[in-house]
């Protein structure tokens, strides 16, 4: 997925993000752009 962001700073990027607990995926972003002054949580 790829969101384009006119006019805007990004200040996070993350790409291929995983993290697996006794073989279980937990965490799986392949990309994810944060800009700035955005709140995010899970």
């Amino acid at each position: 997925m790829t969101t384009t962001i006119k006019n805007t700073t990004i200040m996070i990027t993350i790409n291929n993000l995983s993290k697996q607990y006794n073989g279980t995926k937990v965490l799986d972003i392949e990309s994810l752009e944060i800009p700035k002054g955005q709140a995010i949580g899970w």
